[in-house]
């Protein structure tokens, strides 16, 4: 596995942690929307 990841570019990786980061923006942003725990009663 860690010989694969080495091989990738910088440009790939920088793509990958760009897209890892929206994706868990989106993820928690989502989740704390949706929380049961801050609706109010």
């Amino acid at each position: 596995c860690v010989s694969f990841m080495l091989q990738y570019s910088l440009d790939t990786w920088i793509a990958f942690g760009i897209a890892l980061v929206v994706g868990l923006v989106i993820y928690f942003t989502y989740g704390y929307h949706h929380s049961t725990l801050t609706e109010e009663k």
